[in-house]
């Protein structure tokens, strides 16, 4: 029993309640049992409660309380022993089901209380589970449709959102294609023009646009085959506008370029479809007329080149008349290849314009052998200097008053042992072509100087000696070291030394020749001026350069007894000479009577066959011992 007392001192009383154990436990376990048959969970969850003896204590079911479920205790028991624990799983047929049916499969969790020795449990029928199980199936297949129409409707919504960008990145693209189609083929056929440009450009004249070298080899060489086939002659005529230099000169170059523009129309109109007519350079035009039965008929065509010319040319208002000199090659009688043809033609048309312009002239036999004897001295040459074959003569320079000399031109000579003796005015340019002018020259200048310090040995008065120097060796390099360093090997002074140059040395390039003119005066070489007054600015150059001497040129010395201009040319001459002090020398004196008359004009220093021909070293020597004519 428990019990509860207090003390109440007045009386001394002891005033005190109390209650038994049992029945205050009873309470709690009916309580309880009441509890427990009353609670729920989920929609059909309950809890049940077992003594022992397998009697239910707490249900439901009011109508199970007090029944005895004899068998689930005793399973419920042999679980919990078997597994050694107070609570498992329990599978059992069950007295009761909401829905009215018995017997049904269930699974309860139990749990055993020692104490109170109860067994209390819940649990689910199988049948539930399984309707559970299908009806959540069918919740999830549902849910799952559910969203498989969504997915559905998302996957469609973005196809139709991925179809509508597809269509407008094609339509994009599709665009961007056909403008990048249209701009590569804008392109390519910028690239095809511009090609075919460049294909133009390459085979035609910028000027006239007519064909250039390289189509009209191509076009001759095609020419030379058909006329083959037919057994026909092919002609290569070389065409030079005679004094074209001229209308650029008085004109300017807009009027020439528009002359040769107007003369390539012509000829293009001319040459038609059959031949062909290029721009080779310059004022210089070729045709090249394929299947021609002989050359009268070249000849014929030739005469209308020139025939197309006299209809004068109108210009920017002015009136402007063309001849032309034409030279001719013929296939197959002078090669059968277009290069060979247009050398042939060339070389002709060089001979004919020194004969006179306005001519036709045809390569020939004559020309043929001219050729070949050029070409054999050209081999010859090479080897010359190699086996000693030239030599330096001297023409002496006299003093007409004294009768002595006083100084010697060195003229070089060439005796070839197959050829004979050869002309130096045709080895010296054949030496200018093949640039072994430099070679020659040095040779000259080296046996000049040696021979210079012999002629002076015994001699009363310093004797000069005067060397040519072509252009290409005062603008050769080194040109002045060459000189100073042949001096100094023969211990020849300067002074004794005189450099003739001609024109075409200042008219080439007067500002690079200069500065080695100046360099060679400074160090005491004499300057002479050869063939004066034959060139356009003569005087010019006397002001531009220190020149210390001036040479007559032969042309006025032989015409000047008989001719009026040619003496005046000759006495302005020697007045300016006298004027500036530079020394003076007539070339080319032949006579008593030319001799005569210029030591009456003032000019004393004579050059010539009067006096001698041009003389070897050892002659020279002998002779500078005399006194020579004296008037």
């Amino acid at each position: 029993k428990i019990g509860y007392g207090r003390l109440f001192e007045p009386y001394g009383w002891v005033i005190a309640s109390g209650e038994y154990l049992q029945d205050a436990e009873s309470q709690v376990k009916e309580k309880l049992l009441d509890s427990i048959s009353n609670y729920r969970f989920d929609s059909d969850g309950y809890l049940f409660v077992l003594n022992k003896q397998g009697k239910v204590l707490a249900h439901k079911n009011d109508n199970l309380i007090g029944t005895h479920l004899k068998s689930v205790a005793e399973q419920a028991h042999s679980l919990l022993q078997s597994s050694n624990t107070n609570q498992g799983y329990l599978e059992y047929k069950a007295p009761y089901h909401p829905s009215g049916q018995l017997e049904m499969e269930k699974v309860s969790y139990v749990q055993y209380d020692h104490e109170w020795q109860w067994l209390i449990g819940t649990g689910v029928y199988i049948e539930d589970i399984h309707l559970s199980i299908a009806d959540q199936l069918s919740q999830m297949r549902e849910q799952n449709e559910n969203e498989q129409i969504k997915v559905l409707l998302l996957c469609l919504t973005l196809a139709l959102v991925l179809i509508l960008m597809s269509m407008l990145l094609s339509n994009y693209l599709g665009r961007r294609f056909n403008q990048f189609q249209r701009r590569i083929e804008k392109d390519f056929a910028k690239l095809a023009q511009g090609k075919e440009q460049l294909r133009h450009q390459a085979q035609h004249d910028v000027l006239t646009h007519l064909p250039n070298r390289v189509l009209l080899e191509r076009n001759t060489q095609r020419g030379i085959a058909f006329s083959r086939l037919q057994g026909k002659m092919l002609a290569v005529m070389f065409v030079d506008l005679d004094n074209f230099k001229r209308v650029n000169d008085k004109y300017g170059h807009e009027v020439g370029d528009e002359l040769l523009v107007q003369t390539a129309k012509r000829f293009a109109q001319l040459a038609g479809n059959n031949g062909t007519v290029a721009r080779f350079g310059g004022d210089e035009f070729v045709f090249s007329i394929p299947t021609l039965n002989d050359q009268a008929q070249a000849l014929a065509f030739a005469q209308d080149i020139q025939q197309t010319l006299i209809s004068p040319f109108v210009i920017h208002g002015i009136a402007l008349e063309l001849s032309a000199s034409i030279g001719v090659s013929l296939y197959p009688n002078d090669g059968d290849q277009p290069r060979d043809l247009l050398s042939k033609a060339d070389i002709v048309l060089t001979r004919s314009k020194k004969q006179g312009k306005g001519k036709i002239t045809f390569f020939d036999e004559k020309i043929r052998a001219e050729l070949q004897n050029h070409f054999l001295l050209e081999d010859e040459f090479h080897s010359a200097l190699k086996r000693g074959e030239l030599d330096v003569h001297y023409q002496p320079q006299v003093d007409s008053r004294s009768g002595k000399i006083i100084g010697a031109e060195a003229l070089c000579r060439w005796y070839s042992p197959t050829l004979g003796p050869i002309s130096p005015l045709v080895f010296i340019d054949i030496a200018e072509k093949n640039d072994a002018i430099i070679e020659l020259g040095a040779f000259v200048l080296d046996r000049a100087c040696r021979d210079a310090k012999q002629l002076n040995l015994h001699a009363e008065r310093p004797i000069t000696v005067s060397v040519n120097v072509s252009p290409k060796q005062l603008l050769h390099p080194g040109f002045v070291d060459l000189v100073l360093a042949t001096t100094e090997r023969y211990q020849v002074s300067n002074h004794l030394m005189v450099l003739e140059l001609t024109e075409n040395v200042f008219i080439e390039d007067l500002q690079a020749v200069q500065p080695t003119l100046s360099a060679l005066q400074q160090k005491g070489f004499s300057i002479a001026l050869d063939d004066f007054g034959t060139g356009f600015s003569s005087l010019s150059y006397l002001n531009a350069l220190s020149i210390t001497e001036i040479k007559i040129d032969r042309s006025f010395i032989i015409k000047m007894i008989d001719d009026q201009s040619s003496l005046n040319i000759v006495k302005t001459i020697i007045a300016i000479a006298r004027s500036n002090e530079i020394n003076i020398v007539a070339e080319g004196v032949e006579t008593l009577a030319q001799q005569t008359l210029l030591q009456q004009l003032g000019c004393t220093t004579i050059q010539g066959y009067f006096y001698s021909k041009p003389l070897p070293l050892e002659q020279l020597v002998t002779m500078t011992q005399a006194t020579l004519y004296t008037e």
